[in-house]
Parts: C-alpha cells; sequence; structure tokens
C-alpha cells in the first residue's frame, strides 16, 4: 500500500534528498442541481473540517543537505507548489526520442485522451458523448473508424475510457495523419466524420513523440459553428511494454450492509502514467440503491491493466452518479499488481476520501490469488 499516492516514485539526487508529502485529492468534478430523489449526504457523513488549502497546495519540502564546508548540516525547510508532473520521472519520460522510436520495434505507443473546458458539449450532448480515433483512407481526404471509447464524465472535465493502440514501428506510421473527435451520443455511425464532430484535433504519432513529456495540448476545432469555447484535447503517450507471460487480471468490488447507502454509484480503474497523471481504464456500470452488493467483476489482460510493469500503480475509485449525468468523487484506493500479489486475504488498504465523500471506510482485500495465468482480488467498502 503506498502512502503517498503518486504515478511515480521519487527519485533521490546524489547531493541532495527530498522528501515531498504531499496531500492527496481528485479532480473536482463540479456538482449541479440534482433531483429531489438523490439526497445529500447524512450529516454523520459530512467531511471533518479539512486542513486549509495552502497545506493541501504547498507541502514542505525538507532538504537534508550535505555537511558544509563550515560544518553547517543544518536542515533546510523551503516551500513550493506540489504538482505531481514536477516529480523525478523514470522509465518512459527517461528515454531519449532514438531510444524510444528503437524500442518501438517490439513495444506499442498507447494514446491517453483528456478533454477540458468541455461544458460546450453539453449544450448539444446531455447525456455522455463518446469519441472516435480516424485514421487516413486509401482514397486522399478520407477517413477511416479505427476505434470509439467513452468517457467517464467529470463536467466539464470528460476522459476516454479505452485506449487506443498506435502503429509507429516505421517512419511512414509515425507520420500518418491521426484525428480525434469527440460526438453526441445519438450519432449514428454512418454520420461519423471530422466535419461531423463537436469538436476535433489532428496529429500524428511523431508530433507527440517529439512533444514536451510526451503530450500536446491542442484546442479542438469545429466545421459547423462559428461561436466556439475554449475546449481543448490533451493527448499522452505511454509505452506498453512488450510480455511473453500474458495473465488475466479479475478485479470485483462490492459494499457492505454497513456502508453508506447512496443512490447510484460506479466505480473507475485507472492507471498512473509516467507524466504524473491518472487515466481510466475500465468504468463500471451504475448501480441503483436496491443493487448496491456488488458491481460486475471486470477482467482484464495484464497490457491492458499495467502495461506491462507490475509495479505501475493503478486507483480504484469510487464515483457518486445524478440522473443529469454529473458525477461526484467519493474517494479512492491506490496500489499496483505488485503489491498486491504480495498481500493476503483480510488485508485493509487505506481509503484516500474525496472532497464531501466518504471520508470514514474501510476497505478489506477479501480474496487474493495469484497464480502464472490469472490473478483474481476481491475488495469490500466498509463505512468506519
Amino acid at each position: 500500500m503506498d502512502l503517498v499516492p503518486s504515478a511515480d516514485s521519487q527519485n533521490n539526487d546524489d547531493q541532495t534528498e527530498q522528501c515531498v508529502v504531499p496531500v492527496p485529492s481528485m479532480e473536482a468534478l463540479g456538482t449541479a442541481d440534482v433531483d429531489s430523489e438523490d439526497d445529500e449526504f447524512d450529516e454523520a457523513e459530512k467531511a471533518p473540517p479539512r486542513l486549509p488549502s495552502a497545506y493541501r497546495a504547498k507541502p514542505s519540502v525538507i532538504e537534508f543537505s550535505p555537511v558544509s564546508d563550515n560544518g553547517d548540516n543544518s536542515l533546510k525547510v523551503t516551500e513550493e507548489i506540489y504538482d505531481p508532473c514536477n516529480l523525478s520521472p523514470r522509465g518512459l519520460l527517461n528515454t531519449g526520442i532514438s531510444a524510444l522510436i528503437e524500442s518501438l520495434k517490439f513495444d506499442v505507443l498507447e494514446l491517453h485522451i483528456e478533454g477540458f473546458e468541455t461544458t460546450v458539449f453539453e449544450v448539444f450532448s446531455p447525456a455522455e458523448c463518446f469519441a472516435v480515433l480516424f485514421s487516413e483512407g486509401a482514397v486522399p481526404g478520407t477517413w477511416e473508424v479505427t476505434g470509439k471509447s467513452e468517457a467517464v464524465r467529470c463536467s466539464p472535465h470528460i476522459k476516454l475510457v479505452k485506449k487506443f493502440r498506435l502503429r509507429a514501428a516505421t517512419e511512414l506510421d509515425r507520420s500518418e495523419k491521426i484525428v480525434i473527435a469527440f460526438f453526441n451520443s445519438s450519432t449514428p455511425s454512418h454520420l461519423l466524420s471530422p466535419s461531423r464532430a463537436l469538436g476535433y484535433e489532428v496529429f500524428s504519432a511523431s508530433e507527440l513523440i517529439e512533444a514536451k513529456r510526451l503530450t500536446l495540448k491542442r484546442r479542438l476545432r469545429n466545421d459547423r459553428w462559428n461561436f466556439w469555447g475554449n475546449a481543448q484535447v490533451v493527448l499522452s503517450l505511454d509505452v506498453i511494454k512488450h510480455v511473453s507471460k500474458k495473465e488475466m487480471i479479475t478485479i470485483e468490488f462490492g459494499l457492505t450492509s454497513d456502508a453508506p447507502r447512496r443512490n447510484r454509484m460506479f466505480f473507475v480503474l485507472s492507471r498512473g502514467l509516467p507524466q504524473g497523471t491518472w487515466s481510466p481504464i475500465y468504468k463500471s456500470e451504475v448501480r441503483t440503491r436496491d443493487d448496491m452488493a456488488s458491481f460486475n467483476a471486470v477482467c482484464l489482460e495484464c497490457l491492458d491493466f499495467h502495461g506491462g510493469d507490475e509495479s505501475k500503480n493503478f486507483r480504484l475509485e469510487l464515483h457518486r452518479w445524478y440522473k443529469n449525468g454529473r458525477t461526484r468523487p467519493l474517494g479512492f484506493i491506490q496500489t499496483s499488481l505488485e503489491k498486491l500479489k504480495t498481500m493476503h486475504a483480510s488485508t485493509y488498504l487505506y481509503w484516500w476520501p474525496a472532497d464531501d465523500g466518504i471520508t470514514s471506510a474501510k476497505v478489506t482485500l477479501v480474496r487474493a490469488l495469484a497464480s502464472p495465468s490469472e490473478c483474481r482480488f476481491q475488495f469490500s467498502l466498509t463505512s468506519s
């Protein structure tokens, strides 16, 4: 179990060691007017007084300086803004462009997509929108659908669940133009084209590989309306490592009878990216208040789950869902497959509460099975 929720661990410098103690927080998802049926939390479940926001934003950084010439080896405490992306990167981000391109003979690039300032989508798509990836067709000027993905809607912020694998083994593949486009949930398949999208952007794998921190941030285009907000798309790359042994990973999650009763809930599995962000890899179904005992089990291949690196952290996030499509985070647990394999049944995992979420809860590892072909883990949440 991780004591500090970060997608990557911090490397220590030879001359100066740093110890960052951030307070975790989940993205603010915004709360809208909800139906009368969606009752607010009980008084007993309201969050206790939170730490000052300044502490959450500016954790102390204690620098252990080496002994100076005058013999002064006192501790020096400084303040700096905490940003997960400022953590010393490892692995993917330490790889040079030439070395990364060389590894693509065996490994695969995976595209992670987030949309920001997408409130304008709600004008045209009250329900959840979806995204489509297009590649260049055989006829110049045409586009072919490569894949579709549903979104985890955290208005005005959306994340795509399904990841797209990019062809990047050759220079021709890396220079091929690709389009990511967002559509209204009611758009039929035969009308899927960038010109009919709520917003789209054109890019190539080469642009992403050469971008700083393997991340591109672009403003979405639109061909149909002159008025358009500041909707943006953030494209990030992760490398799926080639592994000879492929196992299936099954995650089961449920709530005991003592758990706080909510009208509707769902959970999301998110993988930590080298850039310091989190990207969803699975979104569960929404459970109603009459059927909260357990969610459907999720079964993923190891490459989809951790990208070929068992030490990568992942989160199991619990969200509340409202009738108008809005969501609210309730909290999460964070660990890695590597650590789960060392745990035994009845182990407790730390619950990181979200603001105005489930502030006091206990998550138990009910069952743990690890074999060369399959790993199965069952979690249960109980209020405490």
